[in-house]
């Protein structure tokens, strides 16, 4: 009985060239995506790390969205301290106009009219002071997220500027006479000084800021460059092993090539 016999070395050579076959498959694959890491089975562990470090670099970013909102907010509410302070020094030199004698009582009352409308206008500021719809005129406390985690944050309290305001209406204290505007020089340096307080304490929340989304900004790109040495293509490493591959598939083709025609070779022998 005749035995029909496998052609093993046919068998090896096929199965070495759809092993070098699915090499070549992944290594274009990761050329033409630019990614070293296309699927789970790829690098578990490098997709584990690079997917953690994709959030925490999202949230950098976000963080930085958020401080500059804050250093936009705290210049609104310097913006509205330093009109303050044009008002209030506009005051005072009514306060010191009036304190003297060559004034008449009629000309103390137009002071006076414009010393309260002074006034008003200082309360418009603390009232209508407003940042996304929300009153910074008051002492308001903002958390700002400054970091990618939980708790990475800094507490900011607006100044209250309505405090200066209840100074310079209290009881007293105008320009209508010099005993009234002497107590009101006072009064209004007293104010000056509180607005003063108030930005330096701005511009060192600013300072603040500015150094947290400086560190936000570099954490998320020190976390960008990391993540790419995991995730991004070695284009020299893989067009190496892509050439390497390509020499292999030919050999294993004529391989191949030989294995089919020694069978063959038999076959017409027996012919």
């Amino acid at each position: 009985m005749s035995k029909i016999g496998t052609n093993q070395m046919a068998v090896n050579a096929q199965k070495a060239q759809q092993q070098i076959q699915r090499q070549m498959t992944k290594i274009m694959e990761k050329l033409s995506t630019g990614q070293r890491i296309n699927k789970p089975n790829d690098d578990p562990a490098g997709l584990s790390i690079s997917t953690k470090m994709t959030a925490q670099i999202r949230g950098f970013q976000a963080a930085a969205k958020n401080i500059n909102d804050a250093i936009a907010m705290v210049q609104t509410v310097d913006g509205a301290l330093g009109e303050q302070i044009t008002l209030l020094q506009r005051m005072r030199e009514l306060a010191v106009q009036s304190s003297t004698d060559t004034f008449s009582a009629a000309d103390r009352t137009m002071m006076e009219t414009e010393y309260d409308n002074l006034v008003a206008e200082l309360d418009r500021i603390a009232d209508e002071t407003k940042w996304n719809t929300q009153n910074i005129g008051t002492a308001t406390a903002f958390k700002i997220q400054v970091g990618a985690d939980k708790d990475m944050d800094i507490l900011y309290t607006a100044p209250d500027m309505d405090a200066i305001t209840v100074i310079t209406n209290s009881a007293g204290v105008s320009v209508v006479n010099q005993t009234s505007a002497s107590a009101a020089i006072t009064s209004i340096d007293t104010d000056i000084a509180t607005v003063n307080t108030s930005r330096a304490t701005a511009g060192a929340f600013l300072t603040r800021f500015e150094g947290a989304l400086d560190n936000a900004l570099e954490m998320a790109q020190n976390l960008t460059d990391t993540r790419s040495r995991i995730l991004d293509t070695d284009y020299a490493k893989e067009l190496s092993e892509l050439a390497k591959f390509q020499i292999m598939q030919q050999a294993v083709n004529a391989m191949m090539a030989q294995a089919n025609a020694t069978p063959q070779s038999v076959l017409a022998m027996l012919q």
